[in-house]
C-alpha cells in the first residue's frame, strides 16, 4: 500500500512465481511460465503480449513483442 492507500495485488501460482500483477487502477499483467521455471510470456496491462524462447541451457535467445519484433 502506498502513502495514498493505494494496492497492488500480486497472485502467484502453485510454485511461488508471479502469475498476475493487479494494479490500483484495477489493470492488470500476467505471466506465464515453462516447467524449467523460465518465463514464457508477459502480457501488460493494455494487454500486449511479449514472449520468450530459450535454449537447452535455459539462456534467453528470443524476444518477440505484440508487434512480432524480435
Amino acid at each position: 500500500m502506498d502513502a495514498e492507500g493505494n494496492t497492488t495485488s500480486y497472485r502467484c501460482d502453485a510454485l511461488g512465481r508471479v502469475a498476475s500483477i493487479t494494479q490500483p487502477d484495477g489493470s492488470g499483467e500476467a505471466l506465464t511460465w515453462d516447467g524449467e521455471g523460465n518465463l514464457r510470456s508477459y502480457r501488460d496491462g493494455a494487454g500486449q503480449v511479449t514472449e520468450y524462447s530459450y535454449n537447452a541451457q535455459h539462456q534467453p535467445v528470443l524476444r518477440k513483442d505484440a508487434a512480432g519484433r524480435q
